[in-house]
């Protein structure tokens, strides 16, 4: 005999499960957001995989009911995943300015008419080097270049990269528009001593010249003095 009630169980059972289906996807939509763009990091990565399982595996759990619970649960995931994305930030802010500054201690930035210095740190210590002279020539300039040698050891088959170039409207050097070539020089640096070195910088009068950076310092033989 067919029973009316047995009909209407298995009508409010489908109900129940439309329901906690429902409930499911909206609490696996809600954890897939909440995490917000990706971040260049391994960890933050692998979170965005786990976390939104996780919470669809807590979800099939809870039901309907369980959905404010999910929520407080997924309120503080954000939190922590918030948490962790300003720690990499940070971290790659200092990353950056630690490359930064080495790479700072490793170019001599001259202009013409100083009358100091400026300091190139390489592999095997500090040198020295000074913008003395600059010169026309040709469709460029010829610029004479003073390296200072701190250390006991004479260095030889010196090589370095030069870049030059003018100066922009506000004063700063136009990187746009600024040259550079690898230089290679014949004499060599002696130890705790000066030495003047010339150079041909093409494509820009001596009168526009506006700055001049050396870098790389490079070599490939040392000289040390015997006793």
């Amino acid at each position: 005999m067919w029973s009316h009630g047995g009909a209407d169980n298995r009508r409010r059972q489908g109900r129940k499960d439309t329901q906690s289906g429902t409930a499911v996807r909206h609490g696996c939509e809600a954890a897939s957001a909440a995490l917000g763009a990706p971040v260049s990091n391994d960890k933050m990565n692998g979170l965005r995989v786990f976390i939104p399982s996780m919470l669809c595996a807590l979800a099939l759990g809870c039901g309907e009911s369980g959905v404010p619970v999910l929520q407080q649960r997924l309120s503080a995931l954000e939190a922590e995943v918030a948490t962790l994305k300003a720690s990499v930030k940070k971290r790659e802010l200092q990353d950056s300015i630690d490359e930064f500054t080495k790479d700072l201690d490793a170019i001599a930035y001259l202009t013409p008419g100083d009358e100091g210095y400026s300091v190139i740190q390489t592999e095997i210590g500090r040198f020295t080097v000074q913008l003395v002279d600059v010169r026309p020539f040709a469709n460029g300039s010829r610029v004479t270049l003073k390296f200072g040698n701190p250390l006991s050891a004479t260095i030889g088959d010196v090589s370095a990269i030069v870049e030059w170039g003018r100066m922009g409207q506000k004063g700063h050097p136009d990187n746009e528009s600024a040259r550079s070539r690898t230089f290679s020089f014949k004499d060599s640096l002696p130890g705790g001593s000066w030495k003047t070195v010339e150079v041909v910088l093409e494509g820009i009068p001596a009168q526009e010249l506006g700055f001049v950076r050396v870098k790389e310092l490079k070599h490939r033989s040392m000289i040390l003095r015997t006793r």
